[in-house]
C-alpha cells in the first residue's frame, strides 16, 4: 500500500491531491471506454448464433461459414445500451461486461484500496483480458505497484459439457465457438496496448478446476468469476 499512500497523501498538498483525483478519474473513464468500445458511437457485435431456435442455428452457422471461407464476418448494430449492460459479443471491445460492471469493478477495488484490505486481484474466466486489464489500471492509477492481478483461464474457450453432472448443459455447443477463444499471447498483447503488462500479471493457464486448486495465490482481496459451463 506505499504507492497508494504516496499517491493520496505524500508530499502532495491538497490542491495537488484535487488534481491528481481528477486526472485519475479522468484515465479511468478513458480506459473504460476504450475497453468497452464506448469511445465509438456505433456499437457493433458479432451475430451469436447459438442462442436461437435449431433450424436458425443451422441457417445462421452456414451462413456464416460460407462468409468466413471469404474473410467476411456476419455482424449487427447495437443500442448504446448494450454497451452500458453488456448483453452482446463484442467485434471489437476487449470486454464484454459491458460500462456497468467496469463501474461495479472499479468500486470494488477503489473499497480495498482505500480500507488497506490485504491480497491480490484475480479473475477467472477472462476472455480477451479487459476485466484484468482494468483492474490492473486501477491499481496503477492509485500507484500500487504491489498486489498481482491473476488471469486464470484455459485460453482455448469453454469446455464440452459434461452432461452427467450439469444436465442443464445438455445439447451446449458453446466449446465449438471459436470467438470465445483468445489465446493467452493475444491477451498478453492486449495489455501491452494499454502499456499496463508487467511482472505481476500472472496467467493461469487450464480449466478451473485443474488449475486453482494448487494457484501460486496467497491471499485474495477481489475476486471476479467469470466463468461458464
Amino acid at each position: 500500500m506505499d504507492g497508494v499512500d504516496n499517491v493520496m497523501t505524500g508530499a502532495i498538498n491538497p490542491s495537488e491531491q484535487g488534481a491528481v483525483a481528477e486526472l485519475r478519474n479522468r484515465y479511468l473513464q478513458l480506459l473504460k471506454k476504450s475497453l468497452t468500445f464506448r469511445l465509438w458511437r456505433e456499437q457493433i457485435g458479432v451475430v451469436n448464433q447459438w442462442r436461437r431456435s435449431r433450424w436458425i442455428n443451422q441457417t445462421v452457422r452456414l451462413i456464416v461459414g460460407l462468409l468466413q471461407r471469404r474473410d467476411f464476418i456476419l455482424a449487427k448494430r447495437y443500442p448504446e445500451e448494450s454497451a452500458l449492460n453488456g448483453t452482446f459479443w463484442p467485434l471489437y471491445a476487449h470486454t464484454m461486461v459491458g460500462w456497468k460492471r467496469l463501474t461495479n469493478l472499479q468500486e470494488c477495488i477503489e473499497e480495498v484500496l482505500s480500507n488497506g484490505v490485504e491480497g491480490d486481484l484475480l479473475e477467472a474466466g477472462v476472455w480477451r483480458g479487459g476485466c484484468a486489464i482494468f483492474m490492473k489500471g486501477v491499481l496503477a492509477s492509485y500507484g500500487d505497484s504491489r498486489r498481482r492481478v491473476f488471469l486464470a483461464d484455459s485460453f482455448a474457450g469453454l469446455p464440452p459439457p459434461m452432461v452427467s453432472k450439469n444436465p442443464a448443459d445438455t445439447g451446449d455447443r458453446l466449446h465449438e465457438v471459436s470467438y470465445l477463444a483468445v489465446t493467452e499471447e493475444e491477451v498478453r498483447d492486449n495489455f501491452r496496448r494499454y502499456g499496463l503488462l508487467d511482472d505481476r500479471i500472472v496467467f493461469i493457464r487450464g480449466y478451473f478446476e485443474e488449475t486453482l486448486p494448487s494457484a501460486p495465490v496467497e491471499k485474495l482481496a477481489v475476486l471476479r468469476a467469470d466463468g461458464d459451463m
